[in-house]
């Protein structure tokens, strides 16, 4: 059914281009009031674009090591996508916005040209209302002097009375008719002027709806866009932290932090060195440290301390008998692959004799190194 503003705007008091009127007034509001809703929703998706943008930095910011760190990246972009996608939004609402302030600049005008346009017609409405309320009233004075008039008729009133009164009822009608006919101009002049406003009103509250439609529609589909997009981006989301799976993330940190393949081999012992200048061996592993060296040859003596050696030699008989022997051989403990290795050395008892590796050149350096050789196989047993 087709809504005719002409069969619905009239009435007793004939305020129907009143109502036309002030709606035409309120569309304008109406598109005035929407462009301010946009640039709310603008804010929100301003605000949205800013606190995503934040949050990717802080994602981006966040510890880059550990196996959790390649995530921290999809969290990042994630966010990164998700303001930008916001910022489009906000860009498509600006130009929104300027459409609708657009229309809302062109409505004044076009609403100052009805306006111009409808005075006559707003002319003839007040006529006919100020009509109407005469008429009302000359129908009241004709209807009381028609009663005053009959009632001194009635009574057998004096002839000077009856014609005074009926003067006065017969001036009532005549302004009555007089004002019937003018009601009757008036009211032809409103029904043509007010059927050409109707359908004027009608034609632009159909032209201002179907605009405001227009602007309805593409703010839902810069919704509805700037939403599947960013669907399609929680969608990319969940299939980056699906492939991540816990083997693949594993997997990247090998790679990345990787140390090597080959385990330490073993440790083997080896056969010290023999020196110019003293002898370095590794104790058995057999043979504790603090434990004494059970073995004496050719009337030498020879314990062992822990962290040393001591070799006492005793010779009687000897050629060099009065001679100050080296009466002791110490080996200071060293440390060799950390194990408390012995380490043998001579040292004299005072001043006189043999001095600290005092082997070469001496007397009795063939005897010392046949003792410390000696020494040293014990040792290794």
């Amino acid at each position: 059914m087709t809504v005719d503003f002409c069969d619905h705007f009239w009435g007793e008091r004939n305020n129907g281009f009143d109502v036309l009127y002030h709606n035409m007034k309120y569309g304008q509001i109406a598109s005035k009031e929407l462009v301010e809703f946009f640039r709310e929703r603008l804010a929100i998706e301003e605000t949205l674009s800013k606190l995503l943008g934040k949050l990717a930095k802080q994602a981006g910011g966040n510890c880059i090591n550990g196996t959790f760190a390649p995530l921290w990246q999809v969290l990042k972009a994630s966010s990164e996508r998700q303001s930008t996608l916001h910022l489009q939004m906000v860009q498509r609402f600006q130009e929104l916005i300027k459409d609708v302030t657009k229309y809302n600049e062109a409505q004044h005008k076009n609403h100052k040209n009805v306006k111009e346009g409808e005075s006559g017609t707003l002319e003839i409405v007040q006529s006919i209302q100020s009509t109407a309320i005469t008429l009302s009233k000359a129908k009241e004075v004709y209807n009381q002097r028609f009663v005053e008039f009959e009632k001194l008729k009635r009574e057998n009133a004096s002839a000077k009375d009856v014609e005074r009164a009926e003067q006065k009822f017969q001036k009532a009608c005549d302004d009555y008719k007089h004002l019937v006919e003018k009601y009757g101009l008036v009211r032809e002049e409103f029904e043509r002027k007010m059927l050409s406003a109707c359908r004027r009103f009608q034609d632009l509250e159909e032209a201002h709806l179907k605009q405001m439609k227009v602007f309805l529609k593409t703010y839902g589909e810069v919704l509805h866009s700037g939403h599947e997009t960013i669907v399609s981006v929680h969608s990319e989301f969940g299939h980056q932290c699906g492939d991540a799976t816990v083997d693949k993330l594993l997997e990247q940190f090998v790679t990345n932090k990787a140390t090597g393949t080959e385990k330490p081999g073993p440790k083997h012992f080896e056969t010290a060195d023999v020196s110019a200048g003293g002898v370095t061996c590794a104790p058995s592993p057999n043979l504790p440290v603090s434990q004494p060296i059970p073995a004496s040859h050719n009337g030498e003596k020879t314990t062992k301390k822990e962290g040393q050696v001591r070799i006492e030699t005793e010779r009687p008989g000897s050629p060099y008998e009065n001679d100050r022997w080296p009466d002791d051989v110490v080996a200071p403990s060293s440390q060799i692959n950390g194990r408390t290795t012995p380490t043998i050395t001579t040292s004299s008892s005072d001043g006189g004799g043999f001095g600290r590796s005092t082997f070469r050149g001496s007397k009795c350096n063939h005897q010392s190194r046949s003792i410390l050789f000696f020494a040293f196989f014990i040792l290794l047993e």
